[in-house]
């Protein structure tokens, strides 16, 4: 025997009479929300006061529980907020008057807000119907302002990069290394060393960043999700690729020299962020 009751502070609970049920007990799921079992004889008000007594400890273990979703990246819903190097991206329930069938994307200074209809779980299980749309929702969000903020931040790099460069006394970093279907010639003008042609933005779990033997940049929007001096980082990583398009003792000499001699420190901070 089942019932739902909505509580003022945690919302929807299962309670859930059993004949095998002894005592009263609370489950709190991440997915399946919280479900009380209870002795078949138990009245349903008794097990709302002991629910009552207990609010505040569950409180604390959803938000832990929700915490720990968000930290790995597994989900999306009411009340998880993700910070990128430029807006937050919010999740919440839509207004009663938007189309209970329509995710809707706004656009704010500070914040996207990514308002889902009021049915829907509050934090859909990863990999459901409702999840795996919160996530495309997110993913376009996140594309928008990788956009935005990405492009400018490559040309600016790529021209700070040239006056360091020019600066550079071991001239030898940047002789290029030969390279099959290679050609570029790193001895012109410094204002061309780091000269790029096209920037994609893809969504991937294998790297943050990659440069084409063509020229091109491949950034992944998972970037601004980083802090942003690793996000330069990498930008950074990438643009010497186009003065070695390899990972040779000269390439990471390029890189330390450019970076300020901090390539390895920069390197073991990225190791510690994950691309899921």
């Amino acid at each position: 025997m089942e019932k739902t009751i909505v509580h003022p502070v945690l919302g929807e609970i299962l309670y859930v009479k059993r004949l095998k049920s002894k005592t009263l007990k609370i489950n709190i799921s991440p997915v399946r929300g919280i479900r009380v079992s209870m002795p078949f004889f138990v009245p349903y008000a008794q097990a709302q006061k002991f629910v009552d007594s207990k609010v505040e400890e569950i409180v604390k273990i959803r938000q832990k529980q929700l915490q720990k979703r968000i930290a790995t990246g597994q989900s999306f819903g009411r009340g998880v907020e993700i910070q990128t190097i430029g807006r937050k991206i919010v999740f919440d329930y839509a207004p009663e008057n938007q189309d209970p069938n329509l995710i809707k994307t706004c656009r704010y200074p500070d914040r996207y807000e990514i308002l889902y209809p009021r049915h829907w779980d509050e934090l859909p299980a990863c990999g459901s119907a409702q999840g795996s749309a919160l996530k495309e929702g997110y993913l376009r969000a996140l594309r928008k302002e990788a956009k935005e903020l990405l492009f400018p931040k490559v040309e600016k790099l790529a021209g700070v990069l040239c006056g360091i460069i020019a600066s550079i006394e071991d001239k030898a970093l940047l002789e290029p290394v030969p390279s099959k279907g290679r050609n570029k010639d790193c001895r012109g003008p410094a204002d061309r060393w780091f000269d790029y042609k096209k920037i994609a933005l893809k969504n991937n779990r294998s790297n943050w960043g990659s440069c084409s033997v063509r020229g091109n940049l491949n950034l992944n929007i998972h970037l601004i999700e980083l802090p942003e001096d690793l996000a330069d980082f990498v930008i950074v990583h990438e643009l010497c690729h186009l003065v070695h398009h390899n990972h040779s003792p000269r390439f990471h000499a390029l890189v330390n020299a450019v970076c300020a001699g901090k390539e390895k420190e920069l390197e073991k901070r990225l190791r510690n962020y994950h691309l899921f």
